[in-house]
């Protein structure tokens, strides 16, 4: 039986949540600051595998890397005492766990909406949890257990790497990340003091992310837009120290995260090498994290402080995602098609064997990679027979390919077809 990935990196993100991420799980065992060993150690796996680890070799050691994790996890309740050293490990060889669950992600045909789906779900699985506290065995095996589901199936497209465009949104990933670590390490303590209905403030992260999969297709950026001023919002409320605004700064963080780790999923899918873009995107993001963690222990008590580093950040965001804008603009302007207009800020399908044809980025957004290819080669002037033996799939497959892309794209030949790209 096969699991949809969704599923598998939905039990991925719960266990993100209740385990390593200063979860419950652990705080209910007695083991504090799990996510200051985790990240580290996480960041760091992540990037080797990125950078070192060939895609065949990774999809070969893939699943002893799931399978330690679910045995470190299960080992945090056997010798909760070894935790330091349990936690570097699990951040270790959980980094393959990730890598798994995030690349299945690019094996569907709407990656986008699987991604929303496993997000929503896993955090409502953390919701459902807290009716049920504690840390007995059975906690573990149910958080533990479900990452088995995980398969690394992506399809890893050998094309033209965007590799310059990760670097220019690296400094955004990582200064907007260093504000949602300061948001951790310092309004989670103070919610639970003040929190009116503790557990309520996942809905408001699976709104968010739900909302952001409606508008990711056609304005990604905006998903930006929107994370950033949740997060500003709930840096200023933090600050007014009353229980209520406390919960309200905890609702709009949640909210401004779901918004931007939607984006995040979607521009790291959007690459044609997804596997060293997923490495650096989230060990960056780990590194975000991580120091905001560290600067909201200095500034331990002080919610002004932590309001005016959270505000100074965010506006240090803003203006990197200015620069990026401003760069990608004079670039597209500089490689613009007239017939296949390029997008200024994502990254686009490029291939050896048709560089003069890129498709725009809300139609990448509805088409699964194969379909993308596929798309690609028919726009190249390639035959069915071409394309099949090319992809080493059946004609047969290919005119289904190319049926789908006519049936998501709402045209009925080639001709609407040009007209539907040209419009885009």
């Amino acid at each position: 039986m096969r699991i949809p990935p969704c599923i598998s990196f939905a039990a991925f993100v719960f266990w993100l949540l209740a385990v390593p991420m200063d979860g419950p799980l652990l705080a209910a065992a007695g083991i504090a600051g799990s996510a200051r060993l985790f990240l580290p150690a996480h960041a760091l796996s992540l990037t080797l595998i990125a950078l070192f680890l060939p895609s065949q070799r990774f999809r070969s050691l893939a699943p002893a890397g799931v399978i330690s994790t679910v045995g470190l996890t299960l080992f945090l309740f056997i010798r909760p005492d070894l935790a330091q050293y349990l936690l570097l490990l699990l951040g270790f060889f959980g980094a393959f766990t990730t890598m798994a669950a995030c690349l299945s992600l690019g094996a569907t045909d709407r990656p986008i909406f699987n991604a929303a789906l496993g997000l929503a779900t896993g955090n409502l699985g953390l919701f459902l949890f807290g009716f049920w506290p504690g840390a007995t065995i059975w906690h573990f095996l149910l958080t533990a257990l479900p990452l088995l589901t995980i398969r690394q199936r992506t399809l890893i497209i050998q094309g033209a790497s965007d590799a310059e465009k990760l670097w220019h949104y690296l400094p955004f990933i990582l200064i907007f990340h260093v504000a949602s670590g300061l948001m951790y390490g310092f309004l989670f303590p103070a919610y639970q003091q003040a929190a009116a209905f503790p557990g309520i403030e996942l809905p408001f992260y699976i709104v968010a992310v739900f909302g952001a999969a409606r508008l990711a297709p056609r304005h990604r950026d905006l998903l930006l837009i929107c994370g950033i001023v949740l997060n500003m919002a709930a840096f200023a409320l933090l600050q007014m120290g009353h229980a209520t605004t406390t919960n309200l700064s905890m609702y709009a963080m949640q909210a401004g995260a779901g918004f931007v780790d939607l984006f995040l999923l979607a521009f790291l899918l959007a690459f044609p090498k997804p596997m060293r873009a997923f490495g650096l995107g989230l060990a960056t993001l780990c590194l975000g994290i991580f120091s905001g963690q560290i600067i909201s222990r200095q500034l331990e008590g002080l919610p002004q402080g932590v309001s005016m580093a959270g505000g100074l950040v965010l506006n240090l965001s803003l203006l990197s995602l200015y620069f990026i804008g401003r760069k990608q603009h004079r670039s597209a302007i500089m490689n613009s098609d007239p017939e296949f207009p390029r997008t200024a800020d994502m990254p686009h399908y490029e291939t050896t064997f048709v560089p003069q044809v890129q498709l725009p980025e809300n139609i990448r957004l509805l088409l699964s990679q194969q379909e993308c290819q596929v798309l690609l080669r028919s726009l190249a002037g390639k035959t069915y027979r071409e394309t099949a033996s090319e992809l080493t799939i059946s004609e047969s497959t290919v005119k289904t390919y190319m049926k789908r892309v006519q049936e998501k794209l709402g045209v009925s030949g080639r001709k609407e077809l040009l007209s539907r790209l040209a419009d885009s």
